[in-house]
């Protein structure tokens, strides 16, 4: 809506002078549903006026604009993932656990949640269950990716993977965010290590082990 902006040059003057308006501008008004919703609660707005034959422009780097709520912005990027993640259902068995590798790709979200600059990581979702007698645990932190280019990757603190305290019978789903991960790579394996059990007289270690063919991924 655009409304044109007038002033009484000489309001105050006694009552029989003649008052005269002088144009100021115009006034452009939009309704804020025509406005779409960010997410952050300002935004850019960018003004281009041709009058005349010229060209006047102008920017506000702070417009207040209306604001996804915080559980809309973790739903759509969830759904962006969703969209382009590989679905794979592996399943391993070693020691107390059964881990399942549910999916994997290139996740986008906001760097603090729901806020910040958007960043890009690479993501590995999974389902581990105590298949044993007693609780046990097995930790995000443990788990690492190698790349074919002799590349490795560790699982960030932004992994939302809780293996502590797993009680028998029970499992647990999460993800986990590798940060670093080579896009030029064309596989990759994730070593998911859960301690070390006795056969005969030698330890061996217990690691879940994944490979994953990332050439058809989207998102890279």
């Amino acid at each position: 809506m655009k409304i044109k902006i007038k002033i009484n040059c000489n309001q105050g003057l006694r009552p029989a002078t003649k008052v005269t308006c002088t144009f100021l501008g115009y006034l452009y008004v939009i309704p804020s549903n025509k406005i779409e919703r960010g997410f952050s609660d300002s935004g850019t707005a960018y003004l281009k006026v041709t009058s005349n034959g010229k060209i006047l422009s102008a920017t506000d780097d702070y417009v207040s604009i209306p604001k996804f709520s915080d559980e809309e912005i973790q739903a759509f990027f969830e759904d962006q993932y969703s969209k382009s993640a590989i679905t794979v259902g592996n399943t391993l068995r070693k020691g107390n656990f059964e881990v399942t590798l549910v999916r994997f790709g290139y996740f986008t979200h906001l760097e603090y949640d729901t806020w910040g600059d958007q960043v890009t990581e690479f993501r590995v979702d999974a389902k581990v269950k105590n298949i044993e007698s007693e609780k046990d645990s097995l930790y995000s932190f443990n788990a690492v990716i190698l790349d074919d280019l002799g590349g490795q990757s560790e699982a960030t603190y932004d992994s939302k993977f809780d293996g502590s305290d797993i009680h028998p019978g029970v499992t647990k789903e999460g993800y986990f965010l590798f940060e670093g991960v080579n896009k030029n790579a064309k596989t990759l394996r994730l070593i998911w290590e859960d301690g070390y059990v006795w056969e005969g007289i030698t330890m061996k270690a217990i690691t879940f082990e994944f490979t994953m063919d990332v050439t058809k991924l989207g998102g890279r």
